[in-house]
């Protein structure tokens, strides 16, 4: 069945199998490596909290495979667990460090967390090596981006508020709610 299923997900077919896993009960339980394609192809799709569920069930037997962390740490993102998703990608992470991938992946959640200067180091590194992926240096233009944004809105604030006096009545004025 998982050759089945894994062949319909590389052909793009996510619905299939879904569907291919639903008529034949596969679950975490009695076939985790196809539950594990089930659960890539419900997040291909945009069902995150349905990929979620396979998952959070499939970490005892796969806790230990890169590509399953990987695809955890992900959808947990996704489903803005960030915390978990930051445990789930380090746990990936010190398993596989060299794999660009499951990095690129890690710094798209650094950014998430607003880490953004440890996320660009880690897409300088993952560019550096692998100068084709296309992901990782579209995401470091990305926190780039971000990074100079930060700066000029920092610069921007700091020099105006330099700038003013404010007086008692004024700071009442900016603390009164709406």
């Amino acid at each position: 069945m998982y050759e089945l299923l894994s062949q319909k997900f590389a052909d793009n077919r996510y619905s299939e199998v879904i569907s291919i896993g639903n008529s034949n009960n596969i679950t975490a339980d009695n076939d985790p490596a196809s539950a594990y394609v089930i659960a890539a192809a419900f997040f291909s799709l945009g069902k995150v909290q349905q990929s979620l569920e396979i998952l959070a069930e499939l970490e005892v037997s796969m806790g230990y495979d890169e590509n399953f962390l990987s695809l955890y740490g992900a959808v947990l993102r996704r489903s803005g667990d960030l915390v978990l998703s930051s445990t789930i990608f380090r746990r990936a992470i010190s398993q596989s460090p060299e794999n660009p991938t499951l990095n690129n992946n890690y710094a798209n959640l650094l950014i998430d967390l607003g880490q953004l200067t440890e996320a660009k180091n880690l897409l300088s590194s993952i560019v550096q090596s692998h100068p084709d992926y296309i992901d990782a240096a579209e995401n470091l233009q990305r926190v780039d981006a971000l990074i100079s944004a930060q700066t000029n809105l920092s610069d921007s604030t700091s020099s105006k508020i330099d700038n003013v006096t404010l007086d008692s009545k004024s700071v009442d004025q900016l603390l009164d709610p709406l």
